[in-house]
């Protein structure tokens, strides 16, 4: 059960508070689409808190929703879901194995991939203004050759309320 929701906002791929739709990071011969990002408190029911929660009460993640697609005829790696997140709040965390979408992996030529991951935080109770995204770049599966650079995005993280004002603005 959800108790509390927060967005992240970022120009670069263009969430900014609207419903327009984002714009496609291009990583070599990948695009990547973060559909959204959202910072979310649960309670998770008795099933799932022992499961996937390590038996707390209280939880906070951050769910982000992508799509990636190779462009190339080659076959490629690329973990967009494994990326690492740095919170302003000094929290480094990586995506939760059980709650991995399928954006990433191995990509056999012309491919495209999407789903959502989920970043378990630590400490539920701290405010987050900003999360720092780091992605590592796709490479060729035979030689595993870089194929692009690391790319690093920031998110403004903000309550409904204030991204709805400043869709207004």
């Amino acid at each position: 059960m959800a108790i509390n929701d927060e967005v992240g906002i970022n120009d670069e791929v263009g969430i900014d508070g609207t419903d327009s739709p984002g714009k496609a990071l291009e990583l070599g011969p990948v695009k990547l689409h973060i559909d959204s990002l959202t910072v979310i408190d649960i309670e998770p029911d008795e099933d799932n808190k022992e499961y996937l929660f390590d038996g707390k009460d209280k939880v906070k993640a951050v769910i982000i929703d992508m799509q990636v697609e190779n462009t190339s005829d080659d076959d490629i790696e690329f973990y967009p879901n494994q990326s690492i997140l740095v919170t302003d709040t000094g929290e480094q965390v990586e995506s939760d194995m059980l709650l991995m979408g399928e954006a990433g992996g191995e990509f056999f030529g012309k491919v495209k991939k999407e789903g959502q991951t989920w970043w378990i935080l630590k400490d539920s109770e701290k405010d987050i203004k900003t999360i720092k995204m780091i992605i590592s770049p796709p490479h060729s599966a035979d030689e595993w050759e870089d194929l692009a650079e690391e790319k690093r995005l920031e998110f403004e993280v903000l309550s409904f309320e204030e991204a709805k004002k400043r869709d207004g603005e």
